[in-house]
C-alpha cells in the first residue's frame, strides 16, 4: 500500500525571529526539541515564497502556503503558552483559506481554542530527538548500493519519489520540492542509487544547534531494504558534522521504522486538533 501524505509535512514549522533560540543547556530536553523543532524547520519553510508567520506568548500562527492542514495552524511551542495568544493566532487563521490545525505540547483530550473553531478531532503523536553524542553512523552500504550528497538540481527526484510512495499527485506537493529547499546553506539532501537509479530520499535541515529530518521516502520497489535509513544516516551525519546538537522529528506510523533505527526516541507528545 502506497504511504500517506504524512512524510511530506512531517517536518514542517514555523518561520520564526532570530530572538527565538535554542533552548539553553540544562534545560529538559522536551523544551530543547520543540525550540530545536522551532528553529531548524524555519530553515525548511523559508524557502517558501507565501509563507506567513507570527510569533508570541509561546505560541505561532503559521501558514505554509501547502495545502495540508498540519502545515498550517496556531502551534503551541512552550509547554505553557499564553491561551489568550492562541486564541488570538486562531481567530486569524480563517482568513487565509486554508485547512489548519491546533497543536499543543502534552497529551490532552480536548482544547478550548480548538473546540471554539470547530475542530475536534484528536492526534496524539510523539516528538522524537536524538542528541548528537548517540548518533552511531551506518558503516558501508551492500553492493550496488551508493549514497550520496545532491542539490537543488535533484529537486525533481526528490519529488519524484515522494510521489511514488506516498500515491499524492505531484502538483499537489510540488511548491514542497523547490531547488532552493535543497540548495539552502542548511540543507543535507542525500539520495540512495541501487545500481544507478535513484530509489530513496532523506532531506535534513539545521537551525540553530539542531536539525529536523523530512522527505524520507523509498520506492515502493525498493521497501524494505533500509534504505531510507541509509540516506537518513548519511543526512544525519552530514548535519552534526556541519554543528547540529541535536536532531528531532516527529513519529509517524511510516517514519518510525527510520527514527527507531537510528536511535531516535520520544521525549514529548503533541495533540494535535483538525
Amino acid at each position: 500500500m502506497k504511504r500517506r501524505l504524512a512524510g511530506l509535512v512531517a517536518g514542517l514549522t514555523l518561520l520564526t525571529t532570530a530572538q527565538t533560540a535554542y533552548a539553553a543547556p540544562g534545560s529538559d530536553l522536551a523544551d530543547q526539541a520543540n525550540a530545536g523543532w522551532f528553529a531548524a524547520t524555519a530553515q525548511l519553510i523559508s524557502a517558501q515564497p507565501h509563507a506567513v508567520v507570527k510569533t508570541a506568548g509561546g505560541s505561532a500562527l503559521m501558514v505554509s502556503g501547502f495545502a495540508q492542514p498540519r502545515a498550517n495552524g496556531v502551534f503551541g511551542i512552550a509547554s505553557n503558552p499564553d491561551p489568550a495568544q492562541l486564541a488570538r493566532f486562531a481567530d486569524e487563521l480563517p482568513s487565509f483559506n486554508q485547512p489548519w490545525v491546533v497543536r499543543v505540547r502534552g497529551d490532552v483530550s480536548a482544547n478550548p481554542v480548538a473546540a471554539a473553531h470547530g475542530l475536534n478531532t484528536v492526534d496524539h503523536r510523539s516528538l522524537t530527538a536524538l542528541p548528537a553524542t548517540e548518533y552511531r553512523p551506518l558503516i558501508g552500504s551492500p553492493a550496488g548500493v551508493t549514497v550520496r550528497r545532491v542539490d537543488g538540481s535533484a529537486a525533481s527526484t526528490f519529488l519524484d519519489i515522494a510521489v511514488a510512495a506516498s500515491g499524492v499527485p505531484a502538483d499537489s506537493v510540488r511548491n514542497q520540492f523547490i531547488p532552493a529547499v535543497f540548495d539552502s546553506p542548511a540543507a543535507s539532501p542525500y539520495l540512495v542509487y541501487v545500481d544507478g537509479k535513484p530509489v530513496a530520499s532523506a532531506l535534513a535541515v539545521r537551525g540553530g544547534n539542531a536539525v529536523i529530518t523530512s522527505y524520507l521516502f523509498t520506492l515502493p520497489a525498493y521497501a524494505g531494504h533500509g534504505y531510507t535509513v541509509l540516506a537518513a544516516s548519511a543526512a544525519l551525519r552530514d548535519a552534526f558534522i556541519h554543528g547540529a546538537k541535536l536532531a528531532v522529528a516527529p513519529s509517524d506510523p511510516n517514519v518510525q521504522p527510520v527514527l527507531d533505527a537510528l536511535h531516535f526516541r520520544a521525549v514529548d507528545t503533541w495533540t494535535t486538533f483538525s
